[in-house]
């Protein structure tokens, strides 16, 4: 799944909410299924999303953090 911009007025599948162009909503491509803003499957990707950019956040903090340690140990500075 993804956001995009809708480029077409379309119906979300699940609460059958109309979207109207240029809203922003979820678009899964696996099934073209489009989700409406506030709809529970946007909600819960929305929420999927934020979990994963923190920790990839995590993630880039533990590697800048063994670079700076090892510049250290390696050029004493």
């Amino acid at each position: 799944m993804r956001v995009i911009t809708a480029k077409f007025d379309s119906t979300c599948y699940e609460t059958g909410r109309p979207i109207k162009k240029g809203d922003v909503c979820v678009y899964d491509p696996a099934t073209r299924r489009t989700y409406a803003s506030g709809s529970p499957t946007q909600q819960k990707f929305t929420k999927q999303e934020k979990q994963n950019d923190e920790a990839l956040g995590m993630i880039q903090a533990e590697q800048d953090a063994y670079y700076d340690n090892w510049y250290q140990e390696t050029y004493g500075r």
